[in-house]
């Protein structure tokens, strides 16, 4: 098993982005990757971001992230 995506929502849950990850990255530790094009409505002030695990999906721990200037 391996994270094959991650995502940005809100903490409603509406989705703002998200990136697929092809394969593993197990002998690049730590990884990191972008995503570009997300678009934020100003209003949002806290993002959260999940990763999605091959076998069971989203879930798990998140984190949530505090846009600055908003």
């Amino acid at each position: 098993r391996y994270a094959d995506a991650f995502r940005v929502t809100g903490k409603d849950g509406i989705v703002f982005g998200e990136r697929m990850l092809f394969h593993d990255h197990a002998n690049e530790q730590p990884f990191t990757r972008s995503l570009n094009g997300v678009k934020i409505p100003r209003s949002v002030r806290i993002v959260v971001i999940q990763g999605r695990d091959q076998r069971f999906g989203y879930g798990g721990k998140t984190v949530e992230v505090l846009l600055p200037g908003r």
